[in-house]
């Protein structure tokens, strides 16, 4: 019997082991700075990560908050396993919009 048991607390310590790694790192909060400031203009008022909603593909979101020219904020979703811009919200994203860097020409 305490073979048994051990056994299985074996099984359980490896099973448990194997889905902690496979659980991604997050990106950190500079990476999401960096892509949403590739993004959007604005100075940096905070960034904090925080559970992702039900609606989101992910476990983790660094929310990204900028302050424009004009004073608005900005309202930045990154997900925080891979980086992937996710939605902004705040008055005239437009005007807040960084233009899109010029396209890169390959070698004929």
């Amino acid at each position: 019997m305490k073979l048994l048991c051990l056994a299985f607390l074996f099984i359980v310590a490896a099973v448990h082991s194997a889905h902690a790694q496979v659980r991604p790192e997050l990106i950190g909060p500079e990476r999401a700075v960096s892509v949403a400031q590739e993004r959007y203009l604005g100075e940096l008022l905070d960034v904090a990560a925080v559970p992702a909603r039900s609606d989101e593909p992910a476990s983790t979101v660094y929310e990204v908050k900028l302050l424009t020219n004009d004073g608005q904020i900005v309202r930045i979703r990154i997900k925080g396993d891979d980086g992937a811009f996710l939605e902004a919200a705040g008055h005239d994203l437009v005007k807040a919009s960084r233009p899109p860097a010029p396209a890169k020409r390959g070698r004929p």
